[in-house]
């Protein structure tokens, strides 16, 4: 399995060369790998999958310089039970991985500062390793919710939104 996400990790880094502009690819994470987060402040603009039922998963963080106010993770899902993981005010930033190809999934979640969710929102497709693997969420939508569907949580789709400022911004010590 880990000479088969290198040599995937190997095809990515040559089709998605930073000459290509993609440079920020986060990953893998897997079963057999550690979590995965993009960086402090950075959303993740797009998410790429290979290996057997989309076992390896990769995010491609590469939008906004953000003030986060909080990062958290979420409990896993599956297709099993709650095939959804809901950041809720928040947007997904990073994922973790359990059991056989990466069936249960954790999502981490941050806040922004300054920034929450708009309701100019929608589903995506779902992505897989048959069909490409590679989902780009349009530029200015970033992932607040996953659901996972098929057997060991095969296919995946996200609800994506655009960012409306917060009401009251985060001030820490506001008096």
């Amino acid at each position: 399995m880990r000479s088969e996400a290198m040599v995937t990790l190997a095809i990515v880094g040559a089709v998605l060369s930073p000459s290509a502009g993609y440079t920020a690819w986060n990953g893998p994470v897997s079963e057999e790998y550690k979590p995965l987060t993009c960086p402090l402040g950075v959303l993740p603009s797009r998410i790429f999958c290979s290996g057997g039922y989309c076992d390896n998963m990769w995010l491609d963080c590469t939008s906004g310089a953000f003030s986060v106010r909080q990062r958290t993770w979420l409990d896993y899902f599956s297709e099993e039970g709650a095939h959804t993981g809901n950041c809720g005010a928040g947007f997904v930033t990073g994922m973790a991985c359990k059991g056989s190809y990466c069936d249960n999934i954790s999502l981490e979640c941050s806040s922004l500062n300054g920034y929450v969710p708009s309701g100019n929102c929608y589903q995506t497709g779902q992505v897989s390793e048959e069909n490409g693997g590679t989902l780009a969420f349009p530029p200015g939508y970033y992932p607040v919710r996953a659901r996972c569907f098929g057997r060991y949580c095969d296919n995946m789709d996200f609800y994506v939104c655009t960012l409306a400022p917060s009401a009251a911004p985060f001030r820490p010590n506001a008096r």
